[in-house]
């Protein structure tokens, strides 16, 4: 087996062990991604019980920095203004990621679809280091969404849960900050939850960025920060 061919299994088998690993445990790695468009041959894997496995856990794209890692320059609308030049002007640094034109290997198929967009790989570092600049132009709501937050759990009347969350769970004072979820109450759902600051039992949930359309609020309902026992995302 080649000096690439070992590469290219290794590299594969850790994709194995990420994805276990992220479903089970926890994401291993916000940084680790499969730098090659096609897998090994079955044949290939004959030693990889000889691989030694093990991840860098890095951190997590900003949601600004996971759309520019994942759209084409055609979808750049729904993208904050001040990074959108970044994707189709010539002197961007990191137009090169954002190619108009791009093969497409069909090996044998008939649908573009099912073809494999030969596509460059996103460089990281530079496309944290072309986007740092920018930051300042956003406005207060870009800035707002682009910051890491947390997921919210919305419970209206007809759940199950909405008695236990609002006699007993908001209803403490000085008790518990969070409460951990019963999967056989919750119907499956677990991991552990904590007072929303926004949430006014039984009143409403508005909108939290301002828009040009009119969003409903939520009428009635009872919020919480939600947190799973495996906090999970992608950045590619």
């Amino acid at each position: 087996m080649t000096w690439t061919h070992n590469r290219l299994v290794k590299h594969y088998v850790e994709g194995f062990c990420w994805v276990l690993l992220y479903y089970y445990q926890g994401c291993p790695s916000w940084t680790w991604y499969y730098p090659y468009h096609f897998a090994p041959f079955a044949s290939d894997f004959g030693q990889i019980s000889d691989l030694e496995i093990s991840f860098t856990k890095g951190e997590p794209f900003k949601p600004a920095e996971q759309l520019m890692g994942v759209l084409p320059a055609a979808s750049q609308t729904l993208i904050a203004k001040p990074f959108r030049h970044l994707m189709t002007d010539d002197d961007s640094p990191i137009v090169d990621f954002y190619p108009e034109n791009f093969e497409i290997d069909m090996n044998g198929k008939k649908m573009l679809w099912q073809g494999v967009a030969l596509l460059p790989f996103i460089d990281e570092e530079r496309l944290l280091e072309a986007m740092m600049p920018l930051y300042g132009e956003l406005s207060e709501a870009e800035a707002a969404r682009n910051e890491m937050g947390h997921e919210t759990l919305f419970v209206g009347q007809q759940n199950a849960l909405y008695d236990i969350f609002g006699e007993t769970f908001y209803a403490m004072y000085n008790g518990a900050e969070t409460m951990t979820l019963n999967p056989t109450s919750s119907k499956r759902l677990i991991g552990a939850v904590a007072k929303d600051e926004n949430c006014v039992p039984l009143g409403l949930y508005s909108f939290p960025f301002p828009t040009s359309s009119s969003y409903p609020s939520i009428d009635r309902d009872i919020t919480l920060r939600y947190r799973t026992p495996s906090l999970h995302a992608t950045r590619r």
